[in-house]
């Protein structure tokens, strides 16, 4: 399970920052951060991996499935091998 701590909400209910080290980050930047490591690792960005991350960075769940439910109600291509591999992914990133 991926958990991300430190989450500071903006004042708005869609914008949140995450800090990292002394450093603020929005989502959008987080998302974009964690989209290059997956390039440096050398993974294929889908819309479907996208979807999963939005969905992942910017909502605690405490399972695949409900992650897989979330992006399903969004794109019911996904699948839940999809999600298993992304959070996996994630995890072996840190």
């Amino acid at each position: 399970m991926i958990i991300i701590s430190n989450i500071i909400p903006t004042g708005n209910d869609n914008q949140f920052q995450i800090m990292r080290g002394n450093i603020h980050m929005s989502q959008e930047e987080r998302f974009q951060e964690v989209l290059n490591q997956l390039k440096q690792n050398g993974c294929r960005i889908t819309e479907q991996r996208k979807l999963l991350l939005r969905i992942i960075l910017n909502n605690e769940y405490s399972s695949c499935k409900e992650i897989y439910y979330a992006a399903k109600k969004q794109d019911d291509k996904v699948g839940i091998a999809t999600v298993y591999r992304t959070v996996q992914l994630l995890e072996d990133m840190e």
